[in-house]
């Protein structure tokens, strides 16, 4: 497209969407908005339509601030609705705040008097250390939230598709960490200096102690090719957007034992994580009842290894891929293989690139072997295989390893889902 056709066209927009106004605008995925200092945020501000649908199954994926984005403000709508079709989830009334914001301007008032009245007495009331006065100050404070935004919330929760589709069976497994994985973790944590990484090599470590070497080198390969070329965006969040090589380098004696680790002949062997043993004993047990199996990381590195260890000790079992790195084309063409032929077992997914707009009911099982900061990732990816479609029932196993981030994590999700109740 031309400099001048490209204008045209913007003026085309500008006009139709900004000066006149459609008479409704609906944004599908409206959880989207959630932050108010988002670009996409501020170009829909813009928009001078007096009715506005959003539609969302995640409201609140982090806090409070989140839920106000979509409800509060300013300036005042004449017309507004909202309607929230929540399937997987409980309500979580933080994250619909933001989406509201575009909503009903001004419902909620300014971001600076809902969090006084609201998000701190609420989140207060939930922390593990609140006061008896607290938790009572929290509940009323959310219940008096919930009668509010009930006026322009139409919610449906999970109930409607239980209904509707075989049951789903959840599992949380706690591993005990190997001896290496404690030493590891044990010489990186008094090393690094920043939560966020530390939750990334925490992560990491808990899959397989190999893969935080492979996961430094990929960092540095990414930072390289960015610089090359911009518009190229890798896969893995946590890796490229955390992750800093520079990072890696202050691990000196984590890097340390993982090097003299590399010396023994057995160092990638699965006895150095009991994640991925536990992986593999149900990927054989799906090979032997006919059934198919979804494993989900955020992580490149611990598909790489899955798949490596896959094509070399088990090549009777067949495995396809999905992630970031993949053409449109291959992607599309993986799911309908996985879906249409009963010869392929395993499918091995990225959480971020797999999580929406795919439909994988042939499976039956699912293994999430890490843990997301946001559990909407972990929730939509759960969801393709857990939908309409779905004939069988559906059993998911969440890992974990005791005593490491994994835990925190974990328990952090729990909190946001709590809000909920």
């Amino acid at each position: 497209m031309s400099e001048d056709q490209d204008e045209e066209l913007g003026g085309l927009f500008k006009e139709v969407f900004l000066t006149n106004g459609p008479s409704l605008v609906v944004c599908d995925e409206a959880h989207i908005i959630k932050n108010d200092a988002a670009k996409i945020s501020k170009e829909l501000g813009k928009l001078t339509c007096p009715r506005r649908i959003c539609l969302t199954g995640y409201p609140l994926q982090n806090n409070l601030k989140e839920y106000w984005c979509m409800v509060g403000g300013t300036l005042i709508i004449i017309t507004f609705i909202i309607i929230i079709v929540y399937f997987w989830r409980r309500l979580n009334p933080l994250s619909l705040l933001r989406q509201m914001n575009f909503v009903y301007p001004g419902y909620l008032g300014s971001y600076s008097s809902f969090k006084t009245s609201y998000e701190i007495p609420i989140e207060k009331g939930m922390s593990q250390d609140a006061e008896t006065d607290e938790i009572l100050s929290s509940s009323v404070k959310l219940k008096k939230l919930h009668i509010k935004l009930g006026k322009i919330i139409h919610r449906k929760g999970p109930e409607v598709l239980e209904k509707l589709l075989p049951a789903k069976h959840e599992f949380v497994i706690t591993c005990r960490p190997t001896d290496l994985q404690r030493k590891v973790y044990q010489a990186f944590i008094k090393e690094t200096s920043t939560v966020l990484f530390a939750s990334l090599v925490s992560s990491l470590v808990t899959l397989h102690p190999v893969l935080l070497k492979k996961s430094r080198d990929l960092c540095t390969k990414n930072r390289a090719n960015k610089k090359k070329k911009k518009e190229e965006e890798t896969e893995n969040q946590e890796e490229t957007l955390v992750a800093d090589p520079t990072e890696y380098d202050r691990l000196v004696t984590t890097m340390a034992l993982l090097e003299e680790h590399e010396k023994t002949d057995n160092s990638k062997s699965l006895e150095y994580s009991p994640k991925m043993c536990l992986l593999f004993e149900i990927i054989k047990k799906c090979k032997e009842l006919g059934e198919k199996l979804l494993v989900f990381s955020k992580h490149i590195p611990s598909l790489d290894y899955v798949e490596e260890v896959l094509a070399n000790s088990y090549p009777h079992i067949e495995k396809l891929r999905f992630d970031g790195n993949d053409q449109v084309k291959k992607r599309t063409a993986n799911v309908d293989t996985f879906q249409k032929d009963p010869d392929y077992t395993v499918f091995l997914i990225s959480t971020v690139a797999g999580g929406l707009g795919i439909n994988l009911t042939s499976a039956t099982r699912a293994v999430l072997l890490d843990i997301n900061w946001n559990p909407c990732l972990d929730e939509q990816a759960l969801a393709r295989l857990y939908r309409f479609g779905q004939t069988k029932p559906v059993y998911v196993y969440r890992f974990l390893l005791y005593g490491t981030f994994d835990e925190v994590v974990y328990n952090v999700n729990i909190k946001k889902q709590g809000l909920s109740k």
